[in-house]
């Protein structure tokens, strides 16, 4: 079918008292969609809202400048992925593009890595037994515990960082015992 990007307000079409409503990027893969949250510093007023690309918010409001560039940077994002995976052959999907604009930290932090797997699991491994998910959320803590900063870049010569070692993990497991 294809994918298709949409910038949307309001799209839940709810009414409040403020009249002030958030900015989302719908992204529909093969007739299903999802929606990604646009970073705002305020909810957007339905007076200042155009709807037309690439001006989305009139002058009027104070944030118009900082709320446009943030939804071309999302659009952009999604559009960089899109254009790697169609040089890789490969089709975009949802938990690559939850990868992409979902992750919360330091996409160079373990720890934090850990955590957004834990939240937003792949597809392949949805089908994993709860108790094995409140293991991987224990052992999140014990990390935690042990060094909350942990880095899994690479070193220069392609080898992972000697952090993630062997040696960790019987570290872990002693501080545990």
């Amino acid at each position: 079918m294809g994918i298709s990007v949409a910038v949307k307000y309001n799209w839940r079409k709810q009414q409040n008292s403020s009249d002030c409503y958030q900015i989302d990027i719908r992204v529909t893969i093969d007739g299903e969609s999802q929606y990604y949250p646009v970073n705002a510093p305020q909810k957007v007023p339905s007076g200042d809202w155009s709807g037309e690309a690439p001006t989305w918010m009139k002058n009027s409001n104070p944030f118009a400048f900082t709320i446009n560039k943030e939804i071309l940077r999302v659009l952009g994002v999604i559009n960089d992925l899109q254009n790697r995976l169609f040089l890789q052959k490969r089709k975009l999907n949802f938990h690559l593009l939850d990868r992409e604009l979902g992750f919360i930290g330091n996409r160079q932090s373990f720890n934090d890595y850990f955590r957004h797997y834990i939240k937003n699991p792949p597809e392949l491994v949805k089908d994993i037994k709860d108790g094995t998910w409140e293991k991987y959320t224990s052992f999140l803590g014990h990390l935690d515990k042990f060094n909350p900063r942990i880095r899994s870049d690479r070193c220069g010569n392609g080898r992972t960082n000697p952090q993630l070692h062997f040696s960790l993990l019987k570290r872990i497991k002693n501080i545990n015992i």
